[in-house]
């Protein structure tokens, strides 16, 4: 069996101490922290989806690059990160908020030019506004129901209703315009275009930072790595208490090195009912069958390794796929080989009582 038993280990000490242990432990690069009761966030994930890494990706896909700054004490690296994110994120709204708007003058468009009254000068009345094909114009016309067409196409008349709640019965679609004006839609339409070139210029400017954020990557990924772990401790002012499954081989290290840092420490066994994480190790012969295991399911804990199995298996069944198909292929080769002396031979076929 190749699955590493864990168990679980738990650190205490005073809460100045944390930062010494936590950058201890990151270095050694072997333990899962467990989240406690009071943890509020989980750890950033590392990876493509770092946020070091969004901002790198977010920068370099900006059409024009400035020319690169060489000198990395001419600002700092996590800066650079923060701008980018919080411009990638201004940028983002901004965009959705332009698309909006463009979609609702799109279907303002055929009520022409209008604003809307205060509510107190409507009587509380408001304003309803549907498409309604032709054909179903004369179901609008019911009792007491106020409303005017203002606009008419080949296809539908443009139906404005007014009245206190949302009219029953209407043919047709509704439109939602929004609360705004036209014009004020336009006018909200430029100025979110303006920001958005305005940011757009900010994002160039940042993109001459490009080669030192890229060369900063990895200390950006461990400070968050860093904080994100910071964040799952339990923390009781003047203490704190940290947890997490380590590989039992690394226990004895652990115990010596938290007795000699004076920090509580205790280690047991998985309980039963517990779901520690999977840690394989195979040797390197049997290193395949474990990535072909891992692509479809990482096997639990308390299972077992199946990549030895998965190895042979598929080592068996791909030569035997393969043999079928060298088969095939000195088979076809012979059939061409032969086939102009094939087409030289008579033909013959079998009737009813012998060969004609």
């Amino acid at each position: 069996m190749s699955l590493v038993p864990l168990e679980r280990v738990t650190f205490a000490g005073l809460s100045g101490d944390k930062p010494r242990l936590l950058d201890d432990l990151h270095q050694r690069g072997w333990l899962e922290l467990i989240p406690l009761a009071d943890a509020r966030q989980e750890a950033p994930e590392g990876g493509s989806s770092s946020p070091a890494r969004e901002a790198l990706k977010f920068l370099l896909a900006c059409p024009q690059r400035r020319r690169q700054v060489s000198d990395d004490s001419s600002i700092d690296a996590a800066e650079v990160e923060r701008r980018a994110l919080e411009l990638q994120q201004r940028m983002q709204t901004l965009e959705a908020e332009r698309d909006d708007l463009l979609e609702r003058l799109d279907l303002a468009r055929p009520w022409g030019d209008f604003r809307f009254c205060p509510l107190n000068e409507l009587g509380d009345l408001r304003l309803w506004f549907y498409v309604v094909p032709h054909r179903e114009l004369p179901k609008v016309a019911a009792p007491g129901r106020v409303w005017q067409v203002v606009r008419r196409d080949p296809r539908f008349a443009y139906v404005v209703v007014v009245s206190a709640e949302e009219p029953t019965a209407m043919p047709g679609a509704r439109s939602r315009l929004g609360a705004r004006s036209p014009a004020d839609m336009a006018r909200r339409l430029e100025q979110v275009e303006l920001a958005l070139e305005d940011a757009q210029a900010e994002r160039a400017y940042l993109t001459r930072w490009c080669l030192l954020l890229a060369r900063d990557l990895t200390r950006l990924e461990d400070a968050a790595a860093r904080a994100g772990a910071a964040r799952l401790t339990y923390d009781r002012d003047p203490l704190f208490a940290l947890q997490a499954w380590v590989p039992r081989e690394h226990v004895a290290e652990l115990t010596h090195d938290a007795a000699q840092q004076r920090f509580v420490f205790d280690s047991r066994p998985p309980a039963p009912g517990e779901n520690p994480p999977t840690l394989v190790r195979n040797a390197p012969q049997l290193q395949a069958g474990e990535d072909l295991v891992n692509f479809y399911m990482t096997p639990g804990y308390w299972t077992w390794d199946p990549s030895s199995v998965v190895f042979v298996s598929f080592a068996v069944f791909f030569a035997m796929i393969m043999a079928d198909a060298g088969y095939a292929a000195v088979l076809g080769l012979g059939l061409l080989f032969l086939w102009r002396r094939l087409r030289r031979r008579p033909r013959s076929c079998r009737c009813g009582r012998a060969w004609c």
